[in-house]
């Protein structure tokens, strides 16, 4: 995958981001922040995870962006800040486009 181009999937990402050489989506970590990752990118670099601190705890919500340059995967907002994934979409709506 080129830099610098959006993603319409989140297996293109997981793909560019593990092209890195990142761990960011492997079943360990994904595990260990206990991190389930939505299926629909936003923008074209924005999309959805949840994650919950223990495992009887509630799913909270998390917005995530891959940078287009980098592939590198950064936090937007707060870490858990939402408490429904439709709350993320609805900022995600507020965000720029690359």
């Amino acid at each position: 995958m080129e830099k610098n181009k959006c993603f319409f999937s989140i297996k293109a990402i997981k793909q560019a981001v593990k092209d890195e050489g990142s761990y960011w989506f492997s079943a360990h970590s994904m595990r260990h922040f206990n991190c389930r990752v939505l299926s629909k990118v936003y923008k074209g670099q924005y999309f959805i995870t949840s994650e919950r601190k223990e495992w009887n705890d509630c799913r909270k919500y998390t917005i995530r962006m891959i940078d287009l340059a980098t592939h590198d995967i950064d936090t937007i907002g707060e870490f858990m800040g939402f408490n429904t994934w439709q709350q993320a979409v609805k900022e995600i709506d507020r965000l720029p486009s690359p």
